[in-house]
């Protein structure tokens, strides 16, 4: 389930980078950086869920 969940944010991540490489000329200055701190929130979450996902699978090979 955990893995589902961190496609999720990956394929999001990707998403507005894309986006964002696409119309860099045509955004404004806000709009720019609102979509820089996505994709910085975006790339913690993904580390984050990984580092999660990692300890689960541990705990699950010590039983």
């Amino acid at each position: 389930m955990l893995r589902f969940w961190l496609g999720i944010v990956v394929a999001t991540l990707l998403a507005i980078i894309g986006w964002s490489i696409t119309n860099f000329s045509k955004l404004e200055t806000w709009l720019l950086l609102l979509s820089l701190l996505s994709i910085v929130f975006l790339v913690l979450v993904v580390i984050w869920l990984s580092i999660y996902i990692d300890k689960k699978i541990d705990e699950l090979e010590d039983l």
